[in-house]
């Protein structure tokens, strides 16, 4: 699919802006679409390279907000969850993975606007599942928000601590992924190009995004948020029965 180069800035525009304002979000905004822009093998390395630059600057003033425990434990399962991924790309069903990605997104939006009450994890025992399939969507779509969100909901993390404790968790799984990437031979000039003529986008989104973190109605923005991946979900499992 032949899009012009503008609507791939303003997609990262708005998934940087989403992951800015509440400290997840990114590539479950802007991997729908890029898939279908540039496909699965352009698409995951430039993410990774700017989610990488996302969890940097942000844990660069929040890192004493950080739940070390449970960041070290998530990140450590978490790299089972990066060896299942790395097995499942090498299928190239590009197919699949958007079907499996259309229904992440789906069901995290309705999650997250009927949010059910959710059993009190007192210790990280049972973080296990959790950074394992947080893992395994990182390797594949970059995007391991929805384990960790329930997980962080479940342990009851204050917003702080929310936010800086899952930039903990994608700073090194990022730097795993991408150096996968690179092996793999993923990161190409092309990929390079998009992420270095992104870089005002990232920065320009990153300050409007703290600002919106202080100022915005929280809950009503991010209604409005998982409506919108409710919708986004819906177009990327239409677009792989489509084809």
């Amino acid at each position: 699919m032949e899009v012009p180069v503008i609507w791939i800035f303003v997609v990262i525009f708005a998934a940087v802006l989403t992951r800015a304002t509440f400290g997840f979000g990114d590539a479950l905004v802007s991997m729908p679409f890029l898939i279908i822009f540039i496909g699965t093998e352009k698409a995951a390395p430039l993410v990774a390279m700017i989610s990488f630059t996302i969890a940097l600057a942000i844990l660069v003033t929040q890192w004493k907000d950080i739940a070390m425990g449970s960041a070290t434990r998530l990140v450590m399962f978490g790299l089972v969850g990066i060896y299942m991924g790395t097995h499942f790309l090498e299928m190239n069903e590009d197919r699949w993975l958007k079907i499996i990605l259309g229904i992440v997104v789906i069901l995290f939006g309705l999650y997250s606007l009927w949010k059910p009450k959710l059993l009190h994890l007192k210790t990280d025992r049972a973080c296990a599942p959790f950074g394992i399939v947080a893992g395994f969507l990182t390797m594949v779509y970059l995007a391991p928000g929805p384990p960790l969100i329930v997980y962080g909901s479940m342990r009851q993390w204050g917003p702080k601590e929310f936010r800086a404790t899952l930039q903990s968790y994608f700073l090194p799984s990022t730097i795993i992924v991408l150096a996968i990437h690179a092996v793999k031979g993923r990161v190409t000039w092309e990929v390079t190009w998009f992420y270095l003529w992104s870089l005002p986008i990232v920065a320009v989104s990153l300050l409007i995004g703290n600002r919106l973190n202080r100022k915005f109605e929280t809950v009503k923005f991010l209604r409005t948020v998982h409506w919108f991946l409710i919708a986004i979900g819906c177009l990327v499992l239409f677009e792989a029965i489509r084809h």
